[in-house]
């Protein structure tokens, strides 16, 4: 849990969010595992998930070390879901954390270093900047220049047909 949190904290960082009036709202904490029939219907846009999706402003999928978010089928349709924004004003935003720990260099507009590296213990791609990158794309590079090409490359290499759920039949409704 520990490397969760550090992933929320670093998004928390990077989007400029108040801990205390930018919920997240966390489906593995929020349904009971145990009894999700009370929250899965055979449409997977009535679920309580896509309706919890529907109040968002965003996505953020945390992504562990062998990245099986992207071998899941729940986390592909929460990732098409926030994509495909149907019926909102707005596209929501799609975010990718993992927990990697490794020195951050601040720099100015020249590239050059600005006081010493500072140690994080996450890093995200996120969907157009963040609000800490000040609109710079040289500064969002940089900051996203941390994150393992290995779970990119298993991102990229996603063959949704394979994904896995608890449930078969809740594949079966979702794709």
């Amino acid at each position: 849990h520990i490397e969760f949190l550090a992933c929320l904290q670093q998004h928390a960082k990077d989007r400029l969010l108040s801990c205390t009036e930018s919920p997240y709202w966390v489906c593995a904490y929020a349904n009971n595992q145990h009894e999700l029939s009370e929250y899965v219907t055979d449409d997977p846009n009535l679920s309580a998930f896509r309706l919890a999706m529907d109040r968002s402003d965003g996505v953020v999928s945390i992504v562990d070390k062998g990245a099986m978010c992207f071998s899941r089928i729940w986390c592909c349709f929460e990732v098409f879901t926030c994509l495909e924004s149907s019926g909102r004003a707005e596209r929501a935003k799609y975010d990718v954390y993992t927990a990697h720990e490794h020195l951050h260099c601040f720099t100015d507009k020249r590239g050059r270093p600005v006081g010493p590296p500072t140690r994080r213990r996450a890093v995200g791609i996120t969907d157009g900047y963040a609000v800490s990158d000040s609109q710079w794309s040289d500064y969002k590079t940089n900051r996203e220049s941390h994150f393992p090409s290995m779970l990119v490359e298993r991102a990229m290499s996603l063959q949704l047909e394979e994904a896995q759920a608890s449930v078969e039949s809740d594949r079966r409704h979702i794709l």
